[in-house]
């Protein structure tokens, strides 16, 4: 039986730690998702007053679902409220990781999610998210930072291109550039037995004065 007045009581999952949820080793491009059910065990319905995830990659979606099935969405952008949990009823938080906005790639990542509510028990609930995300080959840095440059010179930078999974039987084709001001050359090493690719990044010059992004892509 469900402990009573343990206000929003997180059911389901590990006994020892039902606030969190191993995605495990994922590959990059994938989306999962898990669902947290709290259920309201106070006499008086409670409001989740917002959710608020610590980084852009995790995606919550808030359900109520009623003793009777009603299922309502709750309001993400609603300031104040995100929904009302009536007794008796069920709080769902599906999270979904967005593998696309994890920039470094092939090393743990635990996220959390916080949920505030004016219940007077449980008035906050850290949900944790635990992935891995599997990139084939890892780009270092990940971002080519020229910083300040002439605009008479131009600029050049480099990024340094493994195989980050062992036996992936994948290779670096070729890098292009996307942007037309950028020129993108590439070169194969093979220092200590370990495949490298070498990718060059530059700059023409005459470009106004200004910040500039580019972008470049791995083939």
């Amino acid at each position: 039986p469900t402990p009573a007045s343990k206000g929003l009581f997180i059911e389901g999952g590990n006994a020892e730690r039902p606030y969190f949820h191993d995605f495990g080793e994922i590959q990059d491009g994938a989306r999962p998702t898990h669902v947290f059910r709290l259920l309201n065990t106070e006499p008086d319905p409670v409001t989740l007053r917002d959710i608020l995830p610590s980084c852009s990659c995790v995606v919550p979606v808030v359900r109520v679902v009623t003793p009777a099935g009603k299922v309502t969405l709750g309001s993400l952008r609603s300031k104040g409220s995100v929904c009302v949990i009536p007794p008796s009823a069920y709080l769902e938080v599906e999270v979904a990781i967005d593998t696309t906005r994890i920039r470094r790639k092939n090393a743990d990542r635990l996220s959390t999610i916080r949920l505030r509510s004016d219940s007077p028990v449980t008035p906050f609930h850290t949900l944790e998210v635990h992935v891995k995300v599997q990139q084939l080959i890892q780009a270092t840095p990940w971002v080519i930072d020229l910083g300040e440059v002439a605009t008479s010179e131009g600029g050049k930078g480099h990024t340094d291109v493994i195989i980050a999974v062992q036996d992936a039987g994948v290779k670096l084709r070729t890098a292009r550039s996307l942007s037309p001001e950028l020129t993108v050359e590439h070169r194969y090493e093979q220092p200590l037995g370990r495949p490298l690719w070498i990718v060059d990044a530059v700059l023409e010059p005459g470009l106004p004065q200004g910040p500039w992004e580019g972008s470049l892509q791995l083939i």
